[in-house]
């Protein structure tokens, strides 16, 4: 505004501070001048450079003063800010490292790039102190790289260490950013010491404010089972609660190395990939987008849902058929259930004992026994002593020395007491001194049953289903049901020796051995058995089976009642060794489980013979699908098997020992300030019954990675599989 001088009656004094002034509408000076009446007067100054501050310019005349004000608008954008920590290490005579760190909420790394809309500023400071820091000195960050079609000025800006409450530096973003394409904002450090020079940087990605894609989603369905023919699949996309965006955000369906089918808007999607074996699952992912037609930024982010496809059918029937010699088995209605053909065989029970296990090294316990060897005789381990839920300490083991043999049990992370049995299924009973008698032989020749054995038998048969069975316990993750089953009180009495589980299912997908844990009843009895069970086929179409030897614990018959007809078998104490009316646990096939080509190879430490763990680890980072991050386990197919009865096919628990963790690897989508520990993965040998004479085994992925250690690393606790895949009939 401009004054009009009165009231004086001689010259006065002018001067002007904080600004300019201009006399009778001539040239604005701060230089001093005079002022006579009728003397007109105005004033300017440049206003504040930062947002809500206030500029002052004072006119004096005469020794009268006025202040003239102006104060910028209040900044009504979003602030971000970045906080860099540079600073430089000399160590004579020749080393120099420059530590560089980046942070804060205006930082993304991620090139999906963090977004700012018209006016907003993002703060950027250097948090290293000026002086030293610990043996390290502050020294300047660089920041540039700044695009004319993000920020209103694209001059670098040099951070000189401030410490923490050091002030911010801001840049502010322009109108009309894209909000397809990031800038690339780069921050580096340098420094220099007797003629040596250590440098480092990081890049951060900003981008232009978009409407976001709806992710807060669920699916009808985390696993989709298919049947093995098929050549697509289906998934259905929901909202998860009301979201604006929904209708125009568009979905994609993704597996860890391809992109699928889109939608736009939630509903179903049909995506033409399927798993490309039956029986084993494979993971998918959902991602999101709003297109730049819809004011997004046709980026696809991840919307964190995923979900597994696997193609399973109904197990195939294979009864029994007769050969022209050895011993044909009927049930109570006169039905052929088994018959001693090539390679089936009884399991016996030949040894039994404890042995405590060293932190250290291998330990060893003899069985007495001479003529054991891996092709007539599997080991089972399970935990003998204490209380809990724990189980098998799962440790391998195998058969050594050439005379009297005894079992060699690997290294434990824990001194626990387990209990080793050896079972016999080949050959006259080992240790036996009777020479009389009677003997089954199968189609190979080889001995199967004779007065001496202990035969293992079916005591019980549970039907899986925990949704109304009280006595059965539910639990469960993304990858695998697991089912707690508990026995009745007195049934399976610890004096009496260690029953076998042994799960089935009726649909062709993978078994993992059942675990008997060491949970007693109060009167001493076994009590709990856990079950994981992988996903895709119905719970309900798993079975328990409970397999105990006749000196234990009496099986029981077909029917529910011994007959008056078969055969029984005595030995010399004049006791039952064997009926043919016993609900029989006929042994098909035994697979090595010590025959996987691919994963870490390991011997010593913790295994007893050399192998591979059958494994392949995740990455270790990832910042766009998460599924990468996942451990996975190799599959082999193992052929030429002796005949076997699909649907009636159980595997047996503690024959096979082995398991291998990979910790879980590091996610980062800084734009969705997501930055979590996922993926990794436990696994544990498994086996699915293909055809009559065929299986594969595999290491299944029951459960992901602990959140603990490197990311992605390999625990090293972890065992390869030994053991045997025991295989048996049970009608």
């Amino acid at each position: 505004n401009t004054i009009t001088v009165s009231g004086i009656n001689s010259s006065a004094s002018v001067s002007v501070s904080g600004g300019t002034y201009s006399k009778n509408g001539g040239s604005y000076t701060s230089s001093a001048g005079t002022a006579s009446n009728g003397d007109t007067f105005s004033v300017r100054h440049t206003s504040a450079s930062d947002f809500n501050t206030q500029t002052n310019t004072t006119l004096t005349i005469g020794g009268v003063s006025d202040t003239y004000s102006s104060t910028t608008a209040a900044f009504s954008g979003s602030t971000f800010y970045v906080n860099a920590f540079a600073t430089g290490t000399f160590e004579a005579p020749a080393d120099i490292f420059t530590q560089l760190t980046v942070s804060g909420s205006g930082w993304t790394e991620s090139q999906a790039g963090k977004q700012i809309a018209a006016g907003d500023r993002v703060g950027f400071r250097n948090t290293a102190n000026s002086g030293f820091n610990g043996q390290a000195v502050g020294i300047n960050a660089v920041v540039g790289g700044f695009a004319s079609t993000h920020w209103t000025n694209t001059s670098n800006i040099t951070l000189a260490p401030g410490g923490s409450s050091g002030a911010y530096t801001f840049k502010y973003a322009k109108t009309g950013i894209p909000v397809s394409t990031a800038d690339a904002v780069t921050v580096s450090a340098s420094y220099t010491q007797n003629g040596l020079t250590s440098s480092s940087s990081k890049t951060g990605y900003y981008i232009g404010s978009s409407t976001s894609p709806d992710t807060t989603i669920t699916l009808n369905t985390d696993t989709v089972t298919i049947t093995p023919s098929a050549t697509s699949h289906q998934i259905t996309i929901s909202e998860a609660s009301p979201n604006t965006n929904s209708s125009i955000t568009q979905y994609r369906v993704k597996d860890a190395s391809s992109n699928h089918e889109t939608r736009t808007g939630p509903g179903t999607i049909t995506v033409t990939d399927v798993p490309s074996q039956a029986g084993f699952s494979k993971s998918y992912s959902i991602e999101a987008r709003v297109t730049t037609a819809n004011g997004g930024s046709g980026l696809w982010q991840s919307t964190g849902k995923s979900y597994s496809v696997i193609a399973t059918t109904t197990a195939s029937s294979n009864g029994p058929t007769e050969s022209s010699f050895g011993m044909s088995i009927y049930d109570h209605q006169g039905n052929l259930v088994s018959s001693f053909q090539e390679g089936h065989t009884t399991l016996r029970h030949l040894f039994s004992g404890d042995v405590t296990l060293s932190t250290t090294g291998t330990t060893s316990i003899s069985t007495g026994l001479t003529g054991i060897t891996s092709s007539n005789c599997v080991i089972l381990v399970q935990q003998a002593e204490g209380s809990g839920t724990s189980a098998a300490p799962n440790v391998p083991a195998r058969f050594t020395g050439s005379g009297t043999i005894s079992v060699q049990l690997a290294r434990s992370k824990t001194a626990a007491t387990v209990n080793v049995t050896v079972a016999q299924f080949a050959g006259t009973t080992i240790g036996a001194s009777e020479s009389y008698g009677f003997q089954v032989k199968n189609g190979d020749n080889v001995g199967v049953l004779d007065e001496n054995s202990t035969v293992y038998a079916v005591r019980e048969v549970i039907d899986i289903n925990p949704a109304s069975e009280s006595s059965q316990n539910l639990y469960t993750n993304e990858t695998t049901n697991f089912v707690y089953v508990y026995l009745t009180q007195g049934r399976y009495p610890d004096s009496a020796g260690s029953p076998i589980p042994a799960v089935s299912s009726s649909s062709s997908v993978f078994m993992i051995p059942p675990v008997l844990t060491n949970l007693k009843h109060s009167d001493g009895s076994y009590k709990l058995v856990i079950l994981y069970l992988p996903k895709g086929a119905s719970i309900t179409s798993y079975k328990l089976a409970m397999l105990v030897d006749q000196d234990a614990t009496s099986p029981i018959y077909f029917g529910g009642t011994e007959p008056d007809y078969g055969i029984e078998l005595y030995d010399t104490n004049d006791n039952v060794v064997w009926h043919s009316g016993w609900r029989q646990a006929i042994v098909n096939n035994i697979i090595a489980a010590n025959q996987f080509t691919t994963g870490t190879n390991q011997n010593g430490t913790y295994d007893v013979t050399t192998g591979r763990d059958g494994v392949t680890g995740g990455a270790t980072t990832a910042n766009d699908f998460d599924l990468a991050l996942d451990s996975t386990g190799e599959q082999k197919v193992i052929s030429s098997l002796n005949s076997m009865d699909p649907a009636n096919t159980y595997l047996l628990g503690l024959g096979v020992q082995g398991f291998v963790h990979y910790r879980t690897g590091r996610f980062q989508d800084l734009e969705h300030n997501i930055d979590e520990r996922r993926g990794g993965g436990r696994h544990l040998p498994a086996v699915r019954i293909t055809s009559t004479t065929s299986a594969r085994i595999t290491m299944h992925r029951f459960s992901g990675g602990f959140s603990e250690g490197d990311y992605g690393s390999r625990d090293p606790d972890s065992k390869h599989p030994d053991g045997n895949f025991i295989l048996v009939r049970i009608v």
